[in-house]
């Protein structure tokens, strides 16, 4: 299970082993040693080759790691901690130059569209009246014209934004933070990856192992394996790590419209048109989509075969736990659950003509599914099996909207443990 600690990666023994410091390296290093490190984990990406490892310093970059090459059987690319403390790949613009506009709202210049503001670990909630809706102890935001205006008095009091750690990812949905296109071979450990305004790692490629990471604050999903045409994401693991507050355009829960259409926003941790995918240790909670999710297929892709196993996933928006048109996949000692609906994750307060009726969704456990868009017409998830089992809103079975789709084949028995838990939070 995912522990609150930073994990420690050791050097490479395959290949070079390079370093990355942010407060003491610099790009025109040669980065094969603590005392000759490179200043950003972009320039480490930029040189390795199979077997290499980079092991990166406590620090926040705001940064890329985008390799330029796979690695292969036996040889990945290992990009890591080093184990002095979090090493925090952050995809957000900094946002600086706060000026005071009365009590606790402060206004600061941005030159970007942001999708949610983040202070000290606590996502705000957007104003739905303007600018003239963040008042003291309001703890909303509002952007316009170029000025970002936020009441701190909720996460900090009356102290200085400037002191603070404050995230605001903007609205570039394709945005690359830690990505791979066509990579296959790689290893991600011990990171912190936040502040995307897309995934926070995310890409197209095969053998992909995702170890002991935290991912948060993301607009899209914490982690997201892709496929091609023709080219499964294949063997890929999410392993030991931490997905929480992803999905934030669909945050807090009601944004954007989703609970109107019903549908339209990413997963946590996502195995798209996945085959033989792992997912194993990881604690998965209050995300704007699905909480771990194995979904779709394409005509000429292999998928099916993914495992989902010893997971904690909670409080997420939609499902926690989703399987879409994929065979032979696994679900088992799992456990899922919700706290007691609270309404202050919701865009505003329920009320008549509202389409708050769309949040039973906020309770299912575990739902199986044949959706037409993600299978191009050849749905299947036979032999899809889940255990233990059993809660009143456990397994909803979405329902078949087509003939040439189906579902078969499904086992489930016992009990995935559904429970009214104190604390699994951070």
């Amino acid at each position: 299970m995912w522990q609150p600690t930073t994990a420690v990666t050791p050097p490479s023994a395959t290949g070079k082993t390079y370093y990355v410091n942010g407060a003491t390296g610099s790009n025109s290093n040669n980065g094969l040693s603590p005392s000759t490190a490179f200043a950003t984990p972009q320039q480490a990406a930029n040189v390795v080759q199979a077997g290499d490892t980079v092991l990166i310093a406590a620090g926040i970059y705001h940064s890329t790691i985008y390799p330029k090459v796979s690695g292969a059987a036996g040889k990945p690319i290992t990009f890591g901690s080093d184990g002095s403390g979090p090493a925090i790949i952050d995809g957000s613009t900094p946002v600086t130059g706060w000026t005071q506009l009365s009590g606790t709202v402060w206004t600061a210049p941005i030159n970007f569209t942001p999708i949610a503001v983040v202070v000290n670990n606590t996502p705000l909630k957007p104003s739905q009246s303007g600018v003239s809706g963040v008042t003291s102890g309001s703890g909303l935001w509002y952007a316009s014209g170029g000025i970002l205006t936020v009441d701190f008095g909720s996460t900090m009091g009356t102290a200085n934004p400037s002191t603070a750690d404050i995230v605001v990812p903007n609205n570039n949905g394709a945005q690359t933070v830690v990505y791979f296109y066509n990579n296959n071979y790689l290893t991600f450990n011990g990171l912190t990856v936040r502040g995307s305004g897309a995934g926070g790692i995310w890409g197209y490629g095969s053998n992909i192992i995702v170890s002991n990471c935290n991912l948060e604050f993301n607009g899209k999903a914490g982690v997201n394996f892709m496929a091609m045409q023709g080219n499964a994401n294949a063997n890929n693991q999410v392993l030991y790590s931490r997905v929480a507050n992803n999905v934030l355009l669909n945050w807090p829960r009601g944004n954007n419209g989703f609970a109107d259409a019903g549908g339209g926003w990413s997963g946590g941790l996502a195995f798209t048109n996945s085959l033989n995918g792992v997912a194993r240790g990881n604690v998965v909670y209050d995300n704007g989509g699905e909480g771990i999710i194995s979904y779709g297929s394409s005509p000429g892709t292999p998928t099916g075969g993914t495992l989902f196993e010893q997971n904690v996933a909670f409080d997420n928006w939609s499902v926690n736990m989703y399987f879409d048109n994929q065979p032979n996949d696994i679900a088992r000692q799992n456990i899922l659950f919700n706290h007691p609906m609270n309404t202050n994750d919701w865009l505003k307060p329920p009320s008549a003509g509202y389409p708050w009726n769309q949040l039973y969704k906020y309770s299912v456990g575990l739902m199986l599914a044949d959706e037409y868009n993600s299978s191009g017409g050849s749905a299947n998830l036979a032999n899809t099996q889940v255990y233990p089992a059993g809660h009143p809103k456990l397994l909803h079975l979405w329902p078949v909207k087509l003939p040439q789709a189906g579902r078969s084949d499904y086992a489930y028995s016992a009990a995935v443990a559904m429970r009214e838990a104190a604390s699994f939070r951070r």
